[in-house]
């Protein structure tokens, strides 16, 4: 009953996108202006994500299948790293695990992140007729966002760009385009995908003040054969510690679920990002045949 009661929520879900989902008319499609009709529109798709993605139960019903461990044993730092984190917030101080989610909407962009206990952590909302797949990321209830990402074209490899609403330092100058109600954006990370790979491989690389990109995570197939989504995020390389995991977390399922992991000291909004950037990537691939 409570399986045919979330799809029956998915599927009212979708339909609702149809009406809250669609962007103000006239407003450019690669661009923000400063629209009360704007901001409106994504908080009440945020809310929308939040219903769907929690279902019929209360807000902090606990995800009862959720794993007690990550599937690999993680070392994370003995120490946080220097440089900004996405947004400026602290990094964790245990290992953290959430439960990613991508709902039934027009854009297929529109994903819920959730602690195990249920609690809606960052929400994301996909723009309709975006040439670059803008995406908005939200923490918690979608009142406040704290990036946005796009899809790069017409480069070699599969590229998406992840935007800061802070700088990384006083120093960097902020891109041509703007943010919801002309917020001024920030380049902060890179997530390149890697063809001709024998396994799946992503590249997550964070920028400095002069624009340079240093590489920081590496996120890998598991396994060579796959039956179900697994990855093992490195840092330092495809040698280095494992400080994360991405696992499809059932075989069959209508829309995808991760069970995600990181480790202590570590960017927990970056992590998140790039774990929805990583379904987002299989997403077209699937659009792309």
């Amino acid at each position: 009953m409570t399986k045919l009661l979330h799809v029956t929520v998915l599927f009212a879900a979708a339909a609702s996108s149809l009406a809250l989902s669609a962007r103000p008319k006239g407003l450019e499609s690669n661009s923000f202006n400063d629209s009360a009709a704007t901001q409106l529109l994504l908080a009440s798709s945020s809310s929308r994500l939040h219903s769907a993605a929690l279902g019929a139960g209360p807000v902090h019903e606990p995800i009862e299948d959720f794993p007690k461990e990550p599937p690999v044993k993680l070392k994370g730092p003995d120490k946080p790293h220097s440089g900004a984190t996405l947004g400026n917030a602290p990094v964790t101080n245990a290992t953290v695990g959430l439960r990613v989610h991508r709902l039934i909407t027009i854009s297929g962009r529109d994903l819920s992140l959730s602690a195990p206990d249920g609690t809606v952590m960052y929400s994301t909302q996909g723009e309709w007729f975006t040439l670059h797949a803008h995406t908005h990321f939200f923490e918690g209830d979608g009142l406040t966002e704290v990036a946005m990402t796009t899809k790069t074209y017409w480069s070699f490899h599969k590229e998406y760009e992840i935007h800061s609403y802070s700088p990384i330092c006083p120093e960097q100058q902020p891109e041509s385009e703007s943010g919801i109600g002309g917020k001024k954006l920030f380049r902060f990370a890179r997530l390149t995908e890697y063809l001709f790979k024998i396994r799946e491989h992503w590249v997550l690389e964070r920028y400095g003040c002069d624009g340079s990109l240093t590489p920081f995570w590496d996120i890998q197939a598991r396994w060579l054969f796959n039956y179900i989504h697994q990855y093992d995020i490195h840092e330092g390389g495809l040698y280095g510690p494992i400080v994360g995991s991405i696992d499809q977390a059932y075989f069959f399922q209508l829309t995808p679920y991760y069970n995600a992991f990181i480790s202590k000291n570590e960017d927990r909004d970056l992590f998140a990002v790039a774990t929805t950037l990583v379904d987002m990537a299989h997403l077209h691939k699937q659009s792309s045949g």
